[in-house]
């Protein structure tokens, strides 16, 4: 057994024998912690493991692990949930991405924050690299890779998401009265506002979704932008997969829904489907208006629709509702917060968290907390019953 000693690079190290390989090289693998003890334990680990008989080959470099682990989910994976675990390896990799895995000690994970906070990256973002680097060394042990997840043993940044403040029913008025005066699909904001659709479950729509003499819209899919790869593996000089002339499997993608949970049918108030109908015939004119140029979308069409067709992208869809926000006099807020708002307006009318829970789709009843919040008509109502029974009604 390998005895520990100091490294040049500060704290200790050692080095153990492993025999050879098939070809007759010497294996050796070279250990490291932050104190004397911890090296000897993983030494004793080592030579525990090699005893029992398990697989101690050279290991990969975090950064050739997460690409591998990410590369191997990507079937079942959605692409939002993809393009996450891309973005955060990107992080990983410039940090810490050339550590091998079996090497990593709580100290390297610690150093990634450190990076990522010194990158000026937000709480939310380093969160969310956490999630995702556990989870592949998760893999890795479950695999035998590595005997345990150094994340586990890495302290953990603190994370106190923001506090979202719901719009006030005149501030969901004044939006929506604003979108009934400008070019834009009211229906769409009357979805988000008052049935909380998410983004992608909102321009995913079809119009046999809609079933206007049954009053129902049925949600089935969410609209997502799914990143370009590169096809020509990667010899064509471009950072981007988007930039590769042979690209592939990019763009707009009509996808399953975030959950199954999120697979539901609303049933819709009779202004909301004029308001459908109207979008409709408005865009029956559009589509005669571009002749040729119209590209019908499957399912009888995207209901929210480009001037030819084709499904409105995010990006565009993230504009209009700022353009929208900026004419209705309402303060910025993102996109999601109206799905707040709505839930919001729904415990403001009293209704259950299992009926909430069906009509925004959620996964966990538990969300419910998340996304309702005391607002001030709640506060108003909570203290009119208060006094009520400390004095009676005034």
């Amino acid at each position: 057994m390998s005895r520990p000693r100091r490294s040049s690079r500060g704290g200790w190290e050692a080095t153990v024998e492993l025999g050879a390989d098939r070809n007759g090289r010497r294996l050796r693998r070279h250990l490291r912690g932050p104190t004397k003890s911890a090296v000897a334990a993983k030494v004793a680990e080592l030579e525990a493991r090699r005893r029992i008989g398990a697989d101690l080959a050279r290991q990969p470099a975090l950064d050739e692990w997460m690409t591998t682990w990410v590369r191997g989910r990507e079937l079942e994976l959605r692409p939002w949930t993809l393009a996450g675990h891309r973005s955060d390896l990107r992080h990983i990799s410039a940090s810490i991405g050339h550590v091998r895995i079996d090497q990593l000690v709580a100290e390297d994970i610690e150093q990634l924050w450190r990076y990522m906070r010194d990158s000026g990256l937000s709480g939310g973002t380093v969160a969310h690299a956490r999630r995702t680097l556990s989870a592949a060394l998760a893999t890795a042990v479950k695999r035998g890779r590595i005997p345990r997840n150094p994340v586990a043993a890495a302290s953990t940044p603190r994370y106190t998401p923001a506090e979202v403040v719901p719009f006030a029913f005149a501030e969901v008025q004044a939006i929506l009265a604003a979108a009934a005066t400008k070019d834009c699909h009211l229906a769409r904001w009357t979805l988000a506002l008052g049935f909380g659709l998410r983004q992608g479950e909102a321009l995913g729509l079809q119009w046999h979704d809609v079933d206007f003499e049954a009053g129902t819209l049925a949600i089935r899919r969410s609209l997502c932008v799914r990143t370009w790869q590169h096809g020509c593996g990667n010899t064509c000089g471009r950072n981007r997969g988007a930039d590769c002339p042979s690209r592939h499997s990019g763009g707009l993608v009509a996808a399953e829904t975030k959950t199954s949970s999120a697979v539901r049918t609303l049933s819709l108030p009779p202004p909301l489907l004029n308001q459908l109908c109207a979008g409709r015939a408005v865009q029956a004119a559009e589509r005669l208006a571009a002749g040729e140029l119209w590209q019908p979308g499957p399912g009888g069409g995207w209901v929210f629709a480009s001037s030819l067709g084709r499904p409105l992208h995010p990006a565009a869809d993230w504009r209009a509702w700022k353009e929208l926000l900026s004419s209705a006099g309402v303060r910025d807020a993102r996109l999601h917060d109206a799905r707040h708002s709505a839930a919001t307006s729904m415990l403001v009318l009293g209704l259950d968290a299992r009926t909430v829970m069906g009509l925004l789709g959620w996964s966990q009843l538990s969300l419910t907390q998340r996304y309702q919040h005391l607002v001030p008509e709640l506060r108003q109502e909570a203290a009119r019953r208060i006094g009520e029974h400390l004095w009676g009604p005034s």
